[in-house]
This record gives C-alpha cells, structure tokens and sequence, in this order.
C-alpha cells in the first residue's frame, strides 16, 4: 500500500485535472513520444477506434512478452476518476482497425486504474500513477508480433471508453518449465472472448458503478469495493444498446469454456492492494500465480480474523454496522461475499456462476472453481443468449 500522503484523493473533479486523464506508458504504445501525451477517452462516436489511432502505427519501441511470465501494466496522469474496470486485449492485427478481432486475456472488475473515490494529486498528465497492474501472456498463445490492447471504463465522471495499444513481441520464453514437461496445447485467438465496448456505440454504462463485463474471459481479478460493483442481473448498458461492436456482449459462438471440477484457480494480486481472483484456467494449460510487481510487497494469508465487536451479524452470516478490520472479506454460505470498507460492512455481493468462495471471514478472499450440474450450465447458457445485443452483466 502507498501512503495515503502520496495518494491524496481530489474528490472534486477540478478545472486542474483536465487534459490530466490517464494514459498507458508500460508497455509503450504506439507513437508514443514522453511529454506529448494524448490522455483523452476514445471520441464519442467512436470514429477513432480502436487505439486512438488512424492509421499510422509507427513503432518507437518493441515490447518484448514471455509466454507465462508476469508483465506489468503502468500509467501516467492524475485524473483517475474514481477508478473503474479495465481489459487487456490481444489481436495479430499490427494495424488494428474497427473490424479487428480483439482477444481479451484479462478482466480487471473495479479499482482500474485506482482503487480511490476521487483522483490523484499531482503535477497533471506526466504525473506516475503509483498504481501499477499485472498480467500475463497465456500458455497456448503462439510466438510472433501482435498489438496488446488497454480499455478503461471509469466509475465517475463523464461516460467514457480509454484506450491506448502497443505493439508486443511473443516469445516462448522459458515457461514451459512449469509445465513439468507436458506439451502445452496452442490455442486459437478467437477461443478468447471479445472486447467489451461501451460509451462509444449506443450503451451506455452507468455512472459511479464499476461494471461487471458480459463476458470477463479465464482471469478476472476484482480490485474495488463490492459496493461498487453493478449488481449481476443488471443490464451493462444503463442507457441505449450498442449499434455496433457487439461481440463482447454474448458468449453464443461457445468459444468461451465453461468451469469445471477438474479446473483449478489462481490468486493473484496487484502492486498496491489486497485482490480477489477468479482464475479459470483452459484445459490442457498450466494455472499461474502473479506475483506483485513491487518488491517487499507480499501476498495476505488467509488466516481467519474474528468478527469486529462493534459489527453484528444475522443467522444467515452476513455483517451489518461498522468494523474496523479495514480491508478483510467475509464469505456467506459460500454463495456471496461483502468487505469491511471505509469503516463499515458493504452490502453483499454473489460470487460468479460456477464458483464458490470459502466460508468466514479472511485478509484474502479465495474463489474456487465448482462442478456445474447439467442444469446449472443449461440455465447459465440460456441467460447469455438470451441477452445477446442486450445483456446483462
């Protein structure tokens, strides 16, 4: 954790923060040239998607990726309002157009690109956001050039869609160590789902509420307050449905694999904050563990604490009034979980389709894949498709 002395929050979004957005500096996008920084959301009518760009990507630096190994994803600008949720996407496109098939490897669900009510104080747009994140090219994923995609969907201000893209180099790397000598399958980019895209096509997301993406991917890792989160039955698009660009919407091309018993999870966690991550892995593929970025940052234990004495709980296991365990998780039943969060209990929030958190209350928060009865999966299916062009998340 940062000091709050160095992550002192605006909570007022003042004329000094703008042009003071946020912008991608590791891995280094396209065009990039420090000091002359486009930090500005996509143009509303999205007539420059993707990336922000045109058609020139030129190349200032290639970012070299191992298969497997923990990469980093860091940003310059104060005016990170109120966090949000970000995705990392993947294409073989080295000239991304509107048309490309963006690959999304990771889902970060809230806290992206802070997890702080407001934003950040500093000097403006070449300011280091202290908040840096992880993520890892998958195993499976072939050796070549690609362009790495970054979307932010922030959770107060105006209702807008960030991105900035990079050109990436894929290498096998040494990895396949871990893997104990066993061949690891590739697999096809279109078995990844697709992009979420919003604010810039028709849907329009809602405000001060971190959204929950219709189709995450295999790795999501949920870095903000519970409370903050849109609920699961809640339609993504608060206003309007999106007139292009619906793929990340629907799972109805099957593509994306469903959890299973035999599937295993991971828990990773982020340079600054305590994390919750649902990790699913594919199958024939080796789980990972991220590491945090920064060092001396270590990971929470999951050693039980004790009820706070000024909280008081039902028959049911949920928290109610204030606590002073800031920071700890308590899982219900399984099903649902809350988080002690500015001194006080959030409301509960259900763990996703498939898995289920272990019961009490810990410092982490452990998220398991289970078996899904025919049923089970059949409903789940069916609740997707039939929200295709207007899911809920």
């Amino acid at each position: 954790m940062f000091p709050k002395s160095a992550l002192s929050i605006v909570a007022v979004l003042g004329a000094s923060l703008v042009g003071a957005h946020q912008e991608m500096v590791k891995p280094v996008p396209y065009n990039y040239v420090p000091n002359k920084i486009d930090n500005s959301p996509l143009l509303a009518d999205g007539s420059n998607f993707p990336c922000k760009i045109t058609g020139d990507y030129s190349v200032t630096t290639e970012n070299m990726m191992a298969v497997g190994e923990s990469q980093e994803l860091a940003f310059v600008g104060t005016a990170v309002h109120g966090g949000g949720s970000c995705q990392i996407s993947i294409t073989s496109d080295r000239a991304p157009t509107k048309d490309t098939k963006w690959s999304v490897i990771k889902s970060i669900e809230g806290g992206c690109v802070a997890d702080v009510d407001g934003n950040l104080s500093g000097e403006g747009a070449s300011t280091a956001n202290p908040y840096t994140f992880n993520f890892t090219i998958p195993e499976g994923v072939e050796a070549g050039k690609y362009t790495m995609a970054w979307t932010w969907f922030n959770r107060v201000g105006n209702r807008e869609m960030y991105m900035n893209c990079a050109p990436i180099t894929v290498t096998t790397g040494s990895s396949s160590k871990r893997s104990e000598g066993k061949e690891v399958k590739k697999r096809a980019l279109d078995g990844y789902p697709d992009m979420f895209i919003a604010n810039i096509n028709g849907c329009q997301t809602a405000g001060n509420k971190d959204i929950r993406f219709p189709v995450p991917g295999d790795v999501i890792e949920y870095l903000g307050k519970p409370a903050n989160l849109i609920g699961e039955d809640v339609n993504v698009c608060d206003e309007g449905s999106p007139t292009w660009g619906t793929a990340g919407y629907s799972t109805a091309s099957g593509s994306v694999p469903e959890p299973t018993a035999s599937t295993s999870t991971s828990t990773s966690q982020p340079s600054v904050s305590a994390s919750a991550t649902v990790s699913v892995p594919v199958p024939d593929t080796t789980p990972e563990t991220t590491q945090p970025s920064e060092p001396g940052t270590s990971v929470p234990s999951s050693t039980s604490a004790a009820p706070t004495p000024s909280s008081s709980s039902s028959s049911s296991g949920v928290l109610t009034g204030a606590c002073s365990n800031e920071g700890l998780w308590n899982c219900i039943g399984g099903t649902s979980f809350q988080r002690c969060a500015s001194g006080i209990w959030s409301e509960t929030q259900s763990v996703a389709a498939g898995t289920e958190c272990i019961p009490g209350q810990s410092a982490d928060f452990t998220v398991k894949a289970i078996a899904m009865k025919p049923r089970m999966l059949k409903e789940r299916r069916f609740r997707k498709r039939s929200h295709a062009g207007h899911v809920h998340a």
